[in-house]
């Protein structure tokens, strides 16, 4: 079997944890504190922790309703979190079609009056990589990052672009602490804000008693002592998942194939390894038969027959949902791992001449 993103974690990414709970802090808040200090210094912003990044983004999203936001513009191809928030929240919905060179929103598709209003929050999703481009004309920004969270030399501004930048931190994510999400913001009384939202009302519900509306989107601290431990060694894991790439574009060449975007000016870190294709649905039904754990990119958030829209579906986002095959990836797979999907795509391309 050749798993996706099959993590191992050393003991001691959780020891801090250990060593938290026997010093008799139960709660582990300074593990909690520790990490949002670690990353207001990796992404240069003060940072909340919360418990996922869907709690992110709600808070996010319910700071600028609060604001006056009404409308949420959001790229068609994305994650069925981004709708569902939004409609909680009783957002208007516009959908965005994707760019054809890459699976981010192409913004020309709304006009600028529409982005000058203050009552329209326009939502930057960086998706595979792929950094989605910032509308000049946007009043209000929300960027989710989760796909491309860690900074490199072509994303260098990853957490900065938004009024409020989130993500979530998962087990197909750089940063990968487990579960949790992160809120990003210049302002630190939003952010304290945003931590007090999170933590039923208080900071610190050992000391401080109930003073303001909140909600129990608390952050597990152990995935806090395995995040800091990621955030210090960060580098090596940008550099694996990098080499895991090239790895993939050496091996699919000799079948005279590629990774998706592996050249692209617009992928700024190859975070999964994509494979596009007109027979995408029956090689990924093909390679989970043989053992081999793969899907199609996640299909248009417009197609979610419960939200009623009048937008007519992205040809774009429903195409890269119809040809785009996720293959295993993440820092640990091994070469002998890549050499068997390779093989895997090959009897398959054999099996259809």
């Amino acid at each position: 079997m050749v798993n996706n993103w099959n993590k191992t974690f050393p003991k001691i990414a959780g020891r801090r944890y250990l060593d938290s709970l026997s010093s008799g802090d139960a709660a582990a808040n300074k593990l909690i504190e520790e990490f949002e200090e670690r990353c207001s210094s990796y992404y240069g912003r003060h940072c909340a922790f919360v418990n996922s990044g869907t709690s992110a983004l709600l808070i996010a999203l319910l700071l600028c309703k609060e604001a006056g936001g009404h409308s949420l513009a959001v790229q068609d191809r994305s994650w069925i979190a981004n709708l569902n928030v939004a409609a909680i929240l009783g957002y208007r919905v516009n959908f965005v079609d994707v760019l054809a060179d890459a699976p981010v929103a192409d913004w020309s598709q709304l006009e600028g009056s529409e982005f000058n209003s203050p009552g329209v929050v326009t939502q930057l999703i960086h998706i595979s990589g792929f950094i989605c481009p910032r509308p000049k004309q946007a009043s209000t920004i929300i960027e989710d990052f989760s796909q491309a969270n860690v900074l490199t030399e072509k994303c260098q501004y990853i957490g900065k672009l938004g009024l409020y930048s989130v993500a979530s931190l998962g087990i197909t994510k750089a940063l990968s602490s487990i579960h949790g999400g992160i809120f990003l913001s210049d302002d630190l009384n939003q952010t304290r804000l945003a931590r007090r939202i999170a933590r039923n009302g208080v900071e610190n519900n050992l000391v401080e008693t109930w003073g303001a509306l909140g909600l129990n989107f608390k952050p597990n601290p152990f995935s806090a002592s395995i995040g800091i431990y990621e955030l210090g060694r960060i580098e090596s894991v940008i550099a694996s998942i990098a080499e895991v790439a090239e790895h993939y574009e050496l091996a699919l060449k000799k079948l005279g194939l590629s990774v998706y975007g592996f050249n692209s000016k617009r992928r700024a870190f190859p975070l999964y390894v994509e494979l596009k294709c007109s027979f995408a649905r029956e090689l990924c039904s093909y390679l989970n038969s043989i053992g081999i754990q793969s899907k199609l990119a996640p299909p248009p958030l417009s197609s979610a027959d419960y939200f009623p829209s009048s937008y007519t579906e992205g040809s774009r986002s429903k195409e890269f949902h119809n040809t785009v095959v996720i293959l295993p990836s993440g820092p640990d797979i091994r070469a002998a791992e890549i050499r068997k999907v390779a093989s895997g795509i090959e009897k398959f391309l054999d099996s259809i001449r």
